[in-house]
Formats: structure tokens, sequence, C-alpha cells
């Protein structure tokens, strides 16, 4: 499900020293199902549309023994379709989870049985926490979490 088009494209940074312009960012039809943020504790992340997949490197390099319960970055990166392979998906950063809440919230909405609050790949600094970026999607409500959250990949292309 595409929820972001750019003509002109943006930049979406892997954490490894490449960059690549895409054009687009989907997301996958249904929840992962329920993570935490990551098992590594705290990670240092980007906010802005092009650092989820950046993002998704950093935590999962910091973390110990990643399961798909315990890492949504994780959780991601396991996820394929029967067009695309593994480690194409990760977990959106803030912005990005924002874009998608400003155009699929009905959808998400419609397809999610658990948790209606979505995890980021941002860490913030949300008073009085300093935990993960999360939106729900059911009251527009944003905070920061070290709970449980749904999880929802995208890919950028």
């Amino acid at each position: 499900i595409v929820f972001y088009a750019s003509k002109e494209g943006f930049t979406v940074y892997d954490g490894q020293g490449e960059d690549e312009i895409c054009h687009y960012l989907e997301m996958s039809k249904t929840s992962l199902g329920m993570s935490y943020s990551s098992d590594a504790g705290i990670v240092l992340t980007e906010n802005g549309l092009g650092w989820g997949k950046s993002n998704c490197y950093k935590i999962l390099q910091e973390s110990y023994h990643p399961t798909e319960s315990s890492c949504a970055a994780y959780r991601c990166s396991l996820y394929a379709t029967a067009t695309t392979k593994q480690g194409d998906w990760f977990l959106p950063s803030k912005d990005e989870l924002n874009l998608m809440y400003q155009t699929q919230r009905a959808r998400v909405l419609a397809t999610s049985s658990e948790d209606w609050w979505l995890l980021s790949s941002s860490y913030t600094h949300y008073e009085p926490d300093d935990y993960y970026y999360c939106k729900n999607f059911y009251s527009g409500e944003s905070d920061a979490t070290g709970s449980m959250c749904s999880v929802r990949a995208i890919r950028a292309f």
C-alpha cells in the first residue's frame, strides 16, 4: 500500500554509508504483531523522512538477542512478500510514521485488530521519559513508550 509519493524523490539512508533516491513509501497491508522497540535499550536515531532504514540498521547492530517480540526493527527486517525479500522492509521513522497516519489512518484502523499505538524507529526525548516515538492511529495522540506497540513495516523504492 503506497502511502507517500515524491516526483522529485527523497534520500533513503541505509546506515551503512549507502544512500538511495526513492520515490515511494509503502506499508505492509496488516500489522506484523506487537513488539517492544528494542532489546538494546536506547539507540540514538533520526526522525526525518528517509531515516527509518538507517534507524533499523542501528537498532539491529546494538541488539543483544533480538526476537520478533523484543525488537520491532528485527520483526520488520524479517518481513517479505511474494515480490520483496527480507531486509527490504523496515520500521518507519517518526516522520515516516506521521506520513502514514496522515494518508492511511482509516486503512490502518480497519486492518488492525491489536493496539492502535504504532511504533517508530525514532528515539525521542519526551518528558518525562526517553523512549521511542509512537502514534495512536485512533486518537492522533503521540507519545514515547517502552511498552509493546503494534508494528507496521514500510519499504522505500
